[in-house]
């Protein structure tokens, strides 16, 4: 029954038009991309720009599994050579795809942030610039700390300069009530900082600091010889989570990964729990809890 239901779909449009719809709309469910990733690395018929395609789609939706490393492995799209006759723009989306998935490698990076390539990158036309440029952020934040080993170049600011993604109304009323709560939840506006731009194609939301007992201290002003914890606040609207699937999407999972290396604890607050009309004390709360849940055992 679920494989005739499957066939349907696939005989109303095409199995690339349909991923990109869910991408679009945000709409993720395994048990329908599993069948999908199965179904394209037994077939032949796809290009290999369509299986670029294919696997934005899975990237945004932050969906990744064994079957879509077998796909990327059957048509050699990680090779460096095969990656060479990409079209410049394809080219940084599929490196940002592999940061997404955790599979950059240095040979990648090294080829994606050479200064050369990057002034091609900045001649594009300008609607599509600024993703791109908030792309080579992310893939060169990924050389900084996620590669190991990696001596490779990295971003010119001249060129590329430190700019973060827009938010959106919603998203800015949620770090507005982020700050209202901590400044009433900490001793005075030392112990936490606000919109921090990572220099990786992002704003962090909120940073916090504790001591191994789990006590506040001020951001600034910690000793680095002391054991201390960095938190790292992601607020998580409507937007950036999958319908069908409680899962954020894949930006935010790049976004984590990055801190994570870093070595910030990531903490994400969801609207579905951190609400704009939720009173100050059930804000708090949640806050205080969710750090209190995830770095109890640290």
């Amino acid at each position: 029954m679920e494989n005739q239901k499957m066939k349907k779909i696939r005989n109303k449009a095409t199995t690339v038009s349909i991923l990109k719809s869910m991408a679009r709309v945000r709409y993720r469910n395994n048990i329908f991309l599993n069948y999908i990733c199965k179904e394209i690395i037994t077939s032949t018929k796809y290009s290999l720009k369509q299986i670029v395609t294919i696997l934005n789609s899975f990237a945004i939706l932050g969906y990744y599994s064994d079957d879509v490393n077998k796909l990327i492995e059957i048509h050699k799209i990680n090779s460096i050579i095969k990656i060479q006759h990409f079209h410049d723009s394809m080219k940084v989306n599929l490196m940002w795809i592999f940061a997404v998935f955790k599979i950059l490698q240095n040979t990648h990076a090294a080829y994606i942030l050479d200064e050369e390539f990057v002034s091609k990158i900045m001649l594009l036309e300008e609607k599509n610039k600024l993703s791109y440029q908030l792309m080579l952020l992310n893939i060169n934040g990924y050389a900084q700390c996620a590669l190991k080993n990696y001596s490779g170049p990295f971003l010119n600011n001249d060129i590329v300069p430190d700019i973060v993604s827009t938010r959106s109304k919603q998203k800015k009323s949620y770090v507005d009530i982020l700050e209202l709560t901590l400044k009433n939840m900490l001793p005075s506006a030392s112990y936490y900082k606000m919109n921090i731009n990572t220099k990786m194609g992002f704003l962090l939301d909120a940073e916090l600091c504790v001591d191994l007992n789990l006590n506040f201290l001020p951001v600034d002003n910690v000793n680095q010889n002391e054991d201390f914890i960095k938190i790292a606040l992601i607020l998580l609207d409507y937007y950036d989570t999958c319908l069908g699937d409680l899962n954020y999407n894949g930006l935010i999972k790049l976004y984590s990964h990055l801190l994570e290396c870093k070595k910030y604890k990531v903490l994400h607050i969801s609207y579905q729990y951190f609400g704009i009309e939720d009173k100050l004390e059930r804000r708090i709360s949640y806050i205080k809890r969710q750090i209190w849940k995830n770095l109890k055992n640290t």
